[in-house]
């Protein structure tokens, strides 16, 4: 966050705030600046990758194969509230010539355990991935990545801010910001949207990803 230009301090939790003159809360802003999907001025990137992030990335990456960093669950409650994905999900997509997944997903306990996980080519990194400075590892792979497909979590929105390609999995309803038919996001110019045409059911959601996967594997070929 300190990388957005106009943010003079960055305060994280715990520390003492500054003298301030005024405040008022993240998701008031739009309102305050009387922004609407039609004046929003999606500028990006307006979050740039820590310094040197990008560079140590490079090398865990091979540049013959189109490579797709996937997130599926958003947190310990993402399946409750329909954004988390099953990774059996992206198997059709691994399936895909030249195609290889990366794990952009925070590997916690119950993640890791999905069986699933075992029999799809999937590359994770392990605990220490973004243990010493938040999303700092994510961001610098995704710099790397020629793609990233994720459910309705952070690891979306770092993409579009970071101008990153990025295909965002919606549930059939999903959160009011994404607007209810839109194949696109007027705060992220790099994003597509895809969407649950069914209540619960993730298979044609995927199966139009990997249609637009062939569509852009063929388109670079």
């Amino acid at each position: 966050m300190r990388t957005v230009a106009g943010a003079d301090v960055v305060v994280p939790p715990g520390i003492p705030m500054p003298v301030y003159d005024f405040h008022i809360p993240l998701m008031s802003l739009p309102r305050a600046f009387g922004i609407t999907p039609s004046t929003i001025t999606a500028s990006i990137p307006y979050l740039e990758v820590p310094l040197g992030k990008a560079e140590q990335w490079r090398s865990k990456i091979e540049a013959s194969f189109f490579n797709v960093g996937i997130c599926w669950q958003a947190s310990s409650k993402g399946v409750e509230v329909g954004r988390g994905i099953p990774l059996s999900a992206f198997a059709p997509l691994a399936d895909c010539a030249g195609v290889r997944l990366y794990s952009l997903q925070k590997l916690d306990i119950e993640v890791a355990r999905q069986p699933e996980s075992l029999s799809l080519p999937l590359i994770t990194f392990g605990p220490s991935f973004d243990s010493e400075v938040p999303f700092a590892d994510t961001a610098g792979l995704m710099a790397n990545l020629d793609l990233v497909i994720t459910t309705d979590t952070s690891v979306a929105h770092l993409a579009g801010a970071l101008g990153v390609p990025v295909w965002v999995a919606l549930p059939y309803v999903c959160d009011w910001r994404w607007g209810p038919q839109s194949a696109t996001s007027p705060w992220y110019p790099t994003m597509r949207l895809f969407r649950q045409m069914e209540r619960g059911s993730w298979e044609g959601c995927f199966e139009q990803i990997r249609w637009a996967l062939v569509k852009e594997l063929r388109a670079r070929s």
